[in-house]
């Protein structure tokens, strides 16, 4: 499988992981939408950790790459 997630990509995902734990830890986002912001952080932190999104793919997106300097 090729890598096709950027690092900016990366990045956006694990904070948003953070954010999305803390709300949940802190009691802000509750019940079942608690426990699907638990879902989500952890898929963002997975992908992020492969480097693949499996939702790209069909789209043929790509954002490796992007963060490169010529």
């Amino acid at each position: 499988m090729n890598i096709n997630m950027g690092s900016v990509d990366k990045g956006t995902r694990i904070l948003s992981a953070i954010v999305l734990m803390i709300l949940q830890m802190s009691g802000v986002i509750s019940g079942n939408w608690g426990l699907l912001a638990l879902a989500v952080a952890g898929l963002f932190i997975v992908t992020s950790a492969r480097g693949r999104c499996p939702i790209y793919a069909p789209f043929k997106f790509n954002s490796f790459g992007w963060d490169k300097k010529d």
